[in-house]
């Protein structure tokens, strides 16, 4: 599906052998979408020109359309859309800059990079049960079409983007001027490594001293934290869940209709390499055992795919205006499917269901209104529909329901406490000691506390291997490089308790790995400048041009 272009990014180029059932997921109804602020008489202008609606309506299907080819999804029930404060109206308009940058420019984008960069967006996200010769048939009838949006829509999306692309790489040729002598610098700054050891200090090791509070105590401590025990807003869902396994007799049968189907799976085998397929031992597979999984995985893409078209058809049975919950239920009924409920649940999902990111955004998404989602929603083991029992506002429970968390809270909180204050009485020893010439590992075992000696890393280095640490390696790095070699840390407080690094050695380069790495290194910072540099530009162009965007009454025609 669609939407799911990252988990199946390993089928990507593969040229499909599965017979086309419906393979794209429709993410919502069309509405009226493209309607809205589009009837308004005053929609601004770009320097001195008045924006049509026309131009207004192609930015916001363009910026739609980009949302969705970086991420996957539309951004109405995006939680990355959520998060980075996608906005509509913003977007459209930066959008509308973007185009007219592009004429001024005289930016021509020919048919030949036009198509190849189409063509290199749909396979992004296409499935590979859809032949490469119909995925575009296939994306204009379930994704563009279903969501108001036209083939020419896609065309001169596609044809604006072609043209951004010339401007970044243009305008962000100053930023590829890295030199390999700054390049080196860099590398030689993020690839030295450091050797730390370190004292945490954790509440988990004081909490067992901590007793329990008395009811006055527990009374003050859960009115001055009364905020953390708030519950969200919640909503219970009523479902039916098409499960893939009940429908892998019907995938097999899909599998009968494709022939020579053991020599297309061999060709798949052939263009992956035989190193691609191993058992769970990481073990190169034979290559019967290869063609065997891979058919195995194809049989259940498919079955996922019958799934998600009985889904389909159930919903199609479910009236378009004034569905509710007991039509929901009627319907499911009547076709012998059966209606189950989750518990209430917020934003993290239910608890005993394992459901994607969508399942969560539709459920919230649903209203008293407009209580059943007529869209079947693809998980990984199949497709559910869903319709709104309940939603529970944001309430914070009374001290008498919840008084075995505060409790635990309170333990918690006063075994941070007493970590802290071992740690900086800790500290002070320490200093101390140090200054009378004893070591690091010296001075913590006097005081009974085991320093721990982490493996060797660097500020590139994204985990520790074969060492647990009760804080981020973040944190430490944090600390440890703007220590000298030989010096410790002041107590560093953390959520948990806090930390004493000391920094024990700074290790040499080694010299043989940076000429070898050096050459990629300074072809991605030259990526990443060119980027950036390309970015800044497009700020100050954005700048220089004279866009006057109206309040928005006066563009929705208000008084």
């Amino acid at each position: 599906m669609l939407a799911g272009f990252r988990k199946y990014q390993k089928w990507i180029w593969i040229v499909a052998i599965i017979v086309i059932i419906p393979s794209f997921v429709i993410f919502f109804s069309p509405d009226a979408r493209w309607r809205k602020g589009g009837g308004s008489a005053n929609l601004g202008s770009i320097n001195g020109k008045p924006i049509t609606v026309e131009q207004y309506l192609n930015a916001k299907k363009e910026a739609y359309l980009s949302f969705f080819f970086r991420h996957g999804e539309w951004p109405e029930r995006s939680a990355v859309a959520k998060q980075f404060g996608f906005d509509e109206e913003r977007e459209t308009y930066g959008r509308l800059l973007l185009v007219e940058k592009l004429k001024d420019m005289n930016v021509n984008v020919s048919t030949k990079s036009a198509a190849a960069l189409a063509r290199d967006f749909l396979f992004r996200v296409a499935r590979t049960n859809v032949a490469p010769n119909q995925i575009f048939d296939a994306f204009y009838l379930k994704i563009l079409r279903p969501n108001g949006l036209s083939k020419l829509d896609f065309e001169r999306y596609i044809r604006h983007e072609a043209g951004v692309f010339h401007l970044v790489a243009v305008a962000g040729l100053p930023g590829k001027l890295v030199t390999p002598q700054e390049a080196e610098q860099i590398y030689r700054r993020e690839n030295q490594e450091v050797l730390v050891d370190a004292v945490f200090f954790s509440a988990s090791n004081y909490i067992s001293s901590v007793s329990d509070p008395d009811p006055q105590t527990l009374s003050q401590f859960y009115s001055n934290n009364m905020a953390s025990y708030r519950l969200p807003e919640r909503v219970q869902v009523a479902y039916v869940k098409f499960v893939a396994t009940n429908y892998l007799a019907e995938a097999d049968k899909e599998l009968g209709k494709v022939t020579n189907l053991t020599q297309r799976l061999r060709e798949i085998y052939l263009q992956r390499g035989a190193n691609f397929f191993k058992d769970s031992d990481g073990n190169v597979l034979p290559e019967q055992s290869a063609i065997e999984k891979l058919k195995e995985e194809f049989r259940e893409s498919v079955a996922n795919d019958v799934a998600t078209k009985k889904a389909y058809e159930l919903a199609g049975k479910l009236p378009e205006n004034g569905a509710n919950l007991q039509t929901f239920i009627n319907v499911a009924a009547s076709n012998n499917f059966v209606v189950s409920y989750t518990e209430p649940f917020d934003e993290d999902g239910p608890e005993n269901l394992a459901v994607s990111e969508k399942f969560i955004q539709v459920a919230f998404s649903l209203t008293k209104e407009e209580p059943v989602a007529l869209n079947p929603i693809e998980s990984v083991d199949g497709a559910y529909l869903i319709a709104l029992k309940e939603k529970l506002p944001s309430t914070i429970p009374p001290l008498e329901v919840i008084r075995e968390k505060v409790i635990a809270d309170y333990k918690r909180k006063q075994a941070i406490d007493i970590a802290q204050t071992r740690g900086k009485i800790f500290y002070n020893s320490l200093t101390n000691a140090l200054a009378s010439k004893r070591t690091f590992t010296d001075a913590c075992l006097e005081s009974r506390y085991s320093p721990i000696s982490l493996p060797p890393f660097s500020r590139s280095t994204k985990e520790l291997e074969k060492v647990q640490i009760p804080v981020s390696l973040m944190d430490i790095k944090r600390v440890a490089f703007d220590l000298e070699q030989g010096q410790v840390s002041p107590f560093i407080p953390t959520r948990e308790g806090g930390m004493i690094i000391y920094l024990r050695s700074v290790l040499p380069i080694d010299e043989q790995k940076l000429q070898k790495e050096l050459p990629q290194f300074i072809a991605g910072i030259r990526q990443t400048r060119l980027y950036e540099a390309a970015d800044l530009w497009l700020q100050k162009q954005r700048q220089a041009m004279q866009m006057v965007i109206p309040e928005k009454k006066e563009r929705e025609g208000k008084g």
